[in-house]
């Protein structure tokens, strides 16, 4: 059989908590919902010529240069942002993912778990560690820390999605497909499910269910599916 590529998509979760402010940080609100993040980011600077001392527009200001793939001028926020604020776990998460971002997974960690210490419960620290530890390849660790995100929020598929990665990485394939099956089961929309069950299918040499989950993947929005229909001769 034909050796076929694989994609496997990055999914992680960023917190954001925003309070209502008066003027420019309402406008910068409406800005950053409406996916203008260079606006967004010009109305919290105007807003914080007002309040200097206010960590929220910090953090807001830090959310909109993230998403630019500013991330050296997200962390500066988010430093600002902790500063006034140094028990929010979210700035930490977030910072996390700046760092993470940035390849500087040992400031990312800290950061992650510093969120956990402040919130053991905050679910998005424990997973967003985990992908971390998976990009690392950490295998025993991602899974402990994906395994507690789910322990948290049962219902969290992407968690799920990461564990079965986790599987098939180290050939566990029947048990990864089993992992997907159940993040189907959880989310019968959710393509990643279906396409990677279908990679476990083409490694345990299950062409027809193989071809079903990427043909499935595909009708669901995974473009990335049509390589692998092409490459099993799927009818």
């Amino acid at each position: 059989m034909k050796k076929l590529s694989f994609l496997f998509v990055l999914l992680f979760t960023a917190t954001f908590t925003f309070a209502q402010q008066p003027d420019f940080f309402n406008l910068g609100l409406d800005a950053y919902y409406n996916g203008n993040y260079n606006e967004a980011i010009s109305n919290y600077t105007r807003a914080l010529k007002k309040d200097k001392r206010n960590s929220l527009i910090y953090y807001n200001r830090g959310i909109c240069h993230f998403y630019l793939g500013n991330y050296k001028s997200a962390i500066r926020d988010y430093n600002r942002s902790i500063k006034l604020n140094p028990t929010s776990p979210d700035a930490f998460i977030n910072r996390g993912l700046a760092y993470m971002s940035s390849k500087k997974d040992k400031k990312a960690l800290q950061d992650f778990n510093q969120a956990i210490r402040i919130e053991p419960s905050s679910y998005t620290a424990y997973y967003n560690k985990g992908i971390l530890l998976y990009n690392q390849e950490k295998w025993a660790e991602s899974q402990n820390n994906l395994n507690q995100a789910l322990s948290i929020k049962p219902d969290y598929v992407n968690a799920l999605i990461y564990i079965g990665l986790i599987k098939y990485q180290v050939r566990r394939y029947q048990d990864a497909a089993d992992t997907f099956s159940e993040c189907i089961m959880k989310d019968s929309n959710n393509s990643l499910g279906y396409y990677n069950r279908g990679l476990c299918n083409v490694k345990l040499d299950r062409k027809d269910q193989a071809c079903s989950d990427f043909q499935k993947a595909f009708e669901l929005g995974y473009e990335a599916a049509a390589t692998q229909l092409k490459g099993l001769k799927c009818k």
